[in-house]
């Protein structure tokens, strides 16, 4: 929001341009299944901030970073927690064999 701001651009229009070069980035790491769906998703979300009209919170361009770096930071760590968290076999909770 506050760089559509300041340059002008719509940002659904940025999203697309900031991400090119990480979707090309993904599609020499990681593969074509993950360039596609990263693409996918990047314009869908493109596509709901073109269509869907959404309100500011607040008028204040610190305070709208604030929130946008924490709620960043929030997806981040769960995203990051759920993926360490250890999985559990099924034969892991059984504590003795019944004969």
């Amino acid at each position: 929001m506050l760089l559509a701001n300041v340059l002008g651009r719509p940002l659904s229009i940025l999203i697309l341009l900031i991400n090119l070069p990480f979707i090309a980035l993904a599609y020499r790491q990681i593969g074509l299944s993950f360039a596609i769906k990263s693409t996918v998703a990047i314009a869908g979300l493109s596509a709901c901030l073109a269509f869907i009209k959404y309100p500011d919170v607040t008028p204040d361009k610190l305070l709208t970073a604030v929130f946008g770096g924490f709620f960043i930071g929030a997806g981040d760590w769960a995203c990051y927690s759920w993926r360490r968290r250890p999985r559990r076999h099924r034969d892991s909770c059984v504590t003795h064999q019944q004969e």
